[in-house]
Formats: structure tokens, sequence, C-alpha cells
């Protein structure tokens, strides 16, 4: 099914995404904040936040054409017409999801495009503008994906920076209540 393209915005995936690294770690037990090994836990939680993001390998690209009738009303009496399209397939390598998310500065990309395993497909009309239409949306989804690689960089040390300052603060109150119940004049379990 074809849809339209980075149709998320960034910011409202980065904030879905900081939300539940931040629940993750909130959830991190007391035991574990206090074990030498937690850099290393942060890093992979991190790491479980971002992905491959899609790389287009237009040299690979193929066309099939088809036929389609379309209902027109030209001079007020409706009748259907056939038209020739061609459905061109551009494989890629990396998460297809990354095809949904906007980067920040993003190329409106009006052509819808199915995801199917491994690869775009998109259909465009048979015309003399073929080779130039093809070209051009490979550009922009390029361009936007270039985009989005580069800015899934910087968002994965954002959520290791966050997640970080979180688990800081409760090693922080954990160290303090130890300290405090070493005072005690009793145990404390």
């Amino acid at each position: 099914m074809s849809e339209r393209l980075f149709k998320t915005n960034i910011l409202d995936f980065q904030r879905q995404k900081l939300q539940e690294a931040a629940a993750r770690a909130e959830a991190i037990l007391e035991r574990d904040l206090l074990n030498p090994a937690l850099p290393g836990m942060l890093d992979a939680i991190a790491q479980g936040f971002g992905f491959t993001v899609a790389k287009l390998q237009p040299e690979g690209r193929k066309g099939k054409r088809r036929k389609e009738h379309r209902d027109t009303g030209d001079s007020g009496a409706d009748h259907a017409i056939e038209v020739s399209l061609i459905d061109v397939t551009i494989p890629m390598e990396g998460h297809p999801n990354s095809l949904t998310i906007a980067p920040a500065r993003a190329n409106l990309i009006e052509t819808p495009a199915a995801k199917i395993p491994g690869a775009l497909l998109v259909t465009f009309d048979d015309d003399d503008d073929l080779d130039r239409n093809v070209d051009s949306f490979i550009t922009q989804v390029s361009e936007n994906l270039d985009r989005l690689r580069g800015e899934m960089e910087t968002f994965k040390a954002q959520v290791r920076n966050a997640i970080g300052t979180i688990t800081d603060r409760r090693v922080a109150q954990l160290r303090a209540q130890h300290e405090r119940d070493r005072k005690r004049s009793f145990p404390i379990e």
C-alpha cells in the first residue's frame, strides 16, 4: 500500500523515544545502579533507541509497465481512459521505518511509495519525463535520509546523556541513603 513518506516529525519521534529511555533508566534495579558495568548497560540502552537509517540503492532500480483505467470527465461526459504506468522498484538497505521520519529540514515528497521487503515501490506516469521524475524522487528521498542519518547519530548521544543524568541522580540518592543507613543505630535491609 502506497503512503506518503516522511510523515512523522523527528521532534515527535525523539520526544517519545526520550520518554521511553527515561522510563528504562528509572526501571534499572538498585543493585545494577551500583554495578561497575552500569556504563555498558546504559550504552546498550541508548543503542536500542537508534536504528540503521535506510539508504536507497538506485543503481538496482527496475520498472514494470502496467495499464490502469481511470475515469475522466472531459466535456461533461464521464468515460474511462487507459493510462500507462511504470511501477519502479528501488532497492534499499536499512530500517524501512526511517522512511516515515522527517528530518528537521526535509524535502516534501509528494509521490506516495510502498515499502516492500528490501525496496521501495513507486508508481510514475509512463511519459517522456519518467527518467527525470525517478531521478528527482531518488535524490529528494536520499537527501532526507542523509539528513536523518546525521540527526539520529546526534540523537543517540542525547539518549545516552539523558539516561546517564537519570542514573547519576539515582546513584547519588542511593549512596546518600546507604550513608544515612550506615549511621543508624540498627540495621536496615
